[in-house]
């Protein structure tokens, strides 16, 4: 990711809020998606429960999964189950 965005101006295109109140928004660096990014490089999990809109990310996370890049490379605990323990 820092390859990607660090130092650059990034792109922020606010989508909603979330229960906190934290802007979600979409990331765009270099002309790239960095959610997109994050996820097919395996650094990041598809949260089903807040993916309506963005389906084109489960294609990469099969895809980092099935070649175990990143968090697939061990045996990761997802973070919504982590918090609830």
């Amino acid at each position: 990711m820092a390859e990607l965005c660090f130092r650059i101006e990034a792109k922020i295109t606010p989508k909603n809020k979330d229960r906190y109140g934290r802007t979600v928004a979409d990331v765009e660096c270099r002309g790239q998606d960095a959610g997109k990014a994050q996820v097919q490089a395996g650094l990041a999990w598809v949260y089903d429960r807040y993916s309506k809109g963005y389906e084109t990310l489960y294609p990469l996370q099969d895809e980092a999964r099935v070649v175990r890049r990143g968090l697939w490379s061990q045996q990761a605990v997802p973070p919504w189950e982590w918090r609830r323990k």
